[in-house]
């Protein structure tokens, strides 16, 4: 999967873990953060700076990030970038 922030038009690439750990890595939390954890500071971030709620569920590590990256996609806070394909 391979999608665009449009708050700085980054484009990043890999599963939903992949993509929320590389988020996590450009965002300004501390060190050593659990990934669970930093997504529910950048669910409270979207809160707090623009108004945005996402819903984030699930128990593992893997179903919070497919819904982080889920949410993000469907409040426009990022986009999917759709590769055509081969021929």
């Amino acid at each position: 999967m391979k999608i665009r922030i449009r708050a700085d038009g980054r484009t990043l690439e890999g599963c939903p873990t992949e993509l929320a750990r590389q988020m996590q890595e450009l965002a300004f939390v501390p060190p050593g953060l659990e990934l669970s954890h930093y997504i529910d500071w950048a669910v409270a971030q979207a809160r707090a700076m623009l108004g945005v709620e996402l819903e984030v569920s699930g128990s593992s590590e893997q179903e919070r990030a497919q819904s982080f990256v889920t949410a993000m996609l469907a409040a426009q806070l990022a986009d999917e970038l759709v590769e055509p394909p081969l021929h």
